[in-house]
């Protein structure tokens, strides 16, 4: 995983042609004030869990960025990890329909 914008309010994952939708949107954000860190995701299984948990420690909210199915897609692991992990945080998904 590699830190492509920092940024403190919501971290926006991004996977694949993601990456670059989420380093749009945290253009658009940064406009209304809000700032987004965007990283972009290499792996997706196994979850880089350690650097993961790390990441989205440092936020209020996640957004994951994908351009597969969202019923079991990378979103859908990152929701698993932080409940695992027993970290209560807002978490949106962009994906494809199922």
């Amino acid at each position: 995983m590699e830190e492509l914008r920092p940024g403190s309010d919501i971290v926006i994952l991004g996977l694949g042609p993601g990456v670059q939708l989420a380093l749009q949107a945290a253009e658009l954000l940064s406009a209304q004030g809000v700032s987004a860190a965007v990283a972009n995701v290499r792996r997706v299984h196994p979850l880089d869990s350690d650097s993961l948990l790390k990441l989205v420690a440092r936020h209020k909210a996640v957004l994951t960025v994908e351009d597969n199915a969202l019923a079991g897609g990378f979103g859908s692991g990152v929701l698993e990890l932080l409940a695992e992990s027993e970290i209560l945080m807002p978490v949106g998904r962009v994906g494809l329909p199922d």
